[in-house]
């Protein structure tokens, strides 16, 4: 199977999720550095494997401009958009993401399954350790896990800080830590090879919708969580077996719901369940709506422009080169006339099926 083969069927999986409902959730991890012995960031790689322990793991180091990827575990990441590489690896992936923007950012630790803190362990670093503790507990999700990394001493030294950092944690913070596991020096003679991809001009909350879009169990926190499209009347999409993954979307034409040239893509979104998605003969992506719902047309375009390159690649005759236009099918001539002067194509709604509403000149 060739490398563009595997890529639309991870991004399938992404849209349409796998046919069994038992996912195992994915984890986030937030890595925080302390003070450390040399540059924090250099301890980044060798701490994330030691999180992964040997399971299935992706470090994410982000900054302003772009993601650095390594993946443990799992060979290398092969990807050239952030959407094309959360979408590779199966449900239940460890995400270990790094970098100041991240750490700085409410949502990201508020989304955070564990937060791991790499420290030094000399008397500065514990004491700023505890308070950058204090610092970002306060904003996680209750019940958030706690984790250490003791980083740059031997092991009876760090054994001695992780017991005083331990029971502060524990006594003023009511938080049960856990002992990750402890870096003495850094090994820098077998580099990880990592992969590179842009950063979308969203940020850190781009990269966190990434990767809550992912099919998992685990709940989602974020402002466009994935709703499932409501199949259309009369119409129903069986799930594709789990040993068959084409194709990679279902399309499945619906005269009654759509205006004339359109087929319906249903598959799941995060878009509100009132608008569904279309695609006309020239490869143009449609959203059509109810009047009542025109409010959220324009949310859901906006979501669309942004995600287009993951749309084309899920969904086969998507054209990148196409506009997105809305559809709004409206059943009273004279609201349809009003309707027709904003940015949308407007479909009077009759017995017969829908008719095409000019713009006014």
């Amino acid at each position: 199977m060739n490398r563009t083969r595997r890529e639309i069927e991870a991004l399938a999986d992404l849209f349409v999720g796998p046919a069994s409902t038992e996912l195992p959730g994915d984890r986030i991890a937030i890595l925080l550095e302390g003070h450390l012995p040399v540059r924090g960031a250099l301890w980044r790689v060798a701490a994330a494997e030691l999180m992964a322990a040997s399971k299935l793991a992706t470090l994410l180091d982000v900054d302003d401009r772009q993601v650095h990827a390594t993946s443990f575990g799992g060979g290398p990441c092969d990807a050239s958009t952030l959407e094309h590489l959360v979408a590779r690896p199966p449900a239940g992936h460890l995400w270990i993401v790094a970098g100041s923007e991240v750490v700085t950012d409410p949502q990201a630790i508020e989304v955070a399954d564990e937060l791991v803190l790499v420290t030094g362990a000399d008397q500065a670093a514990v004491v700023g350790a505890y308070r950058l503790a204090k610092q970002v507990i306060g904003t996680a999700s209750a019940g958030v896990g706690v984790g250490l990394i003791i980083a740059g001493s031997p092991h009876a030294q760090a054994e001695d800080v992780w017991n005083r950092l331990a029971d502060t944690l524990r006594t003023h913070l009511s938080v049960e830590p856990r002992l990750i596991g402890v870096l003495p020096k850094l090994d820098v003679s077998d580099p990880q090879t990592r992969t590179t991809v842009p950063m979308p001009s969203e940020g850190a909350a781009m990269l966190l919708d990434a990767l809550h879009a992912r099919p998992s169990e685990r709940p989602t926190n974020t402002t466009e969580p994935m709703m499932e499209v409501p199949s259309p009347p009369l119409t129903r999409i069986p799930p594709a077996p789990a040993s068959l993954p084409d194709p990679v979307a279902f399309l499945t034409p619906d005269k009654h719901a759509l205006p004339d040239g359109l087929t319906a893509c249903d598959i799941s979104l995060p878009l509100p369940p009132e608008v569904r998605l279309a695609v006309d003969a020239t490869g143009g992506v449609h959203l059509v709506a109810a009047e009542s719902a025109v409010a959220s047309l324009e949310s859901a375009r906006h979501w669309a422009e942004r995600h287009l390159p993951l749309l084309v690649a899920a969904v086969s005759n998507i054209q990148s080169d196409r506009p997105i236009v809305c559809d709004v099918l409206v059943d009273d001539y004279h609201r349809a006339a009003e309707l027709a002067r904003g940015p949308w194509q407007v479909h009077l709604l009759h017995e017969d099926g829908m008719l095409p509403v000019p713009r006014p000149s």
